[in-house]
């Protein structure tokens, strides 16, 4: 989750619906729409969401890494 926020330009907290969303950044409007509706999420399934992002950021850095 920290790579995600990084790559977005929020704060955890922010992608977990903790704090509003600031408008300084523009980014793709695809995206933000998918990211306020993962806000409305329950817990569980926002969790789960957030852990298979975690996955490919994860994989890109290590691919990056090696190659």
């Amino acid at each position: 989750m920290p790579d995600l926020a990084q790559a977005l330009g929020v704060s955890a907290d922010t992608l977990l619906g903790l704090k509003p969303l600031k408008k300084a950044r523009k980014t793709d409007n695809r995206l933000q729409r998918r990211l306020q509706q993962l806000e409305q999420l329950e817990p569980k399934e926002k969790r789960q969401v957030l852990q298979l992002l975690d996955t490919f950021i994860e994989r890109e850095r290590l691919r990056k890494k090696a190659g």
